[in-house]
């Protein structure tokens, strides 16, 4: 089985001050203006797609002990995204504080973020809890049958990333061990090294029968 998940997506902290409360989405709009103007937005996308989301967030740093602080959470619409966005909040952004053209504006700038470089693969097992050898569903109604499969398994589906939900180790499902599979595979050749007949056969543990031979 194959699941084509959609709507994975990096993103980092940044330190900031209490004060750009209220203001995230001026926020997000001046960091996607500043990929734009820097050459770092995503290729073929439209305006305020690269920079995805922009929120406030309490987080408690983890290289020495701290009461936890205000940050910014910045989700990116892929990776290459990352270090032009990071570079932007480094040199520092105006954001606006108050609507309509000669407002008052506040700068953002960060020079200290953090899990900026955890690959999206890992970030990803690790938001959804999912360790190694887990089991995984997806809730019935949550995925769709690919139209155009990319793979050779037999099942490919679609389905958000956020309906992934990992099996808890605490119940039988989550901690079953899946049935051993073996594939025997014999070949004969002559003494000059032509193939002269190939058979293979498909046995899962549990079973009678070899579930494929050919």
């Amino acid at each position: 089985i194959c699941a084509r998940l959609q709507g994975v997506r990096p993103y980092f902290y940044a330190r900031c001050s209490a004060d750009v409360r209220g203001h995230e989405e001026s926020i997000r709009t001046a960091l996607d203006a500043a990929l734009l103007r820097g050459g770092g937005a995503a290729t073929g996308s439209t305006a305020g797609s690269s920079v995805t989301a922009v929120e406030v967030v309490q987080r408690t740093p983890a290289l020495i002990y701290q009461p936890q602080v205000d940050m910014l959470k910045v989700t990116v619409a892929g990776p290459r995204l990352m270090t032009p966005c990071i570079k932007a909040l480094e040199q520092g952004i105006r954001v606006p504080t108050e609507k309509g053209e000669g407002g008052a504006m506040m700068e953002v700038q960060s020079s200290v973020t953090f899990e900026a470089n955890i690959p999206l693969v890992l970030r990803f097992l690790v938001d959804r809890d999912l360790g190694g050898g887990r089991w995984v569903e997806l809730p019935a109604g949550c995925y769709a049958t690919a139209t155009q499969p990319l793979t050779c398994t037999q099942l490919e589906v679609t389905a958000k990333a956020a309906d992934v939900r990992a099996l808890p180790l605490e119940e039988e499902a989550g901690s079953a061990m899946p049935p051993v599979r073996t594939l025997a595979v014999q070949v004969l050749i002559d003494a000059q090294g032509t193939l002269g007949a190939a058979a293979c056969a498909l046995s899962v543990q549990g079973s009678g029968n070899f579930h494929a031979r050919g």
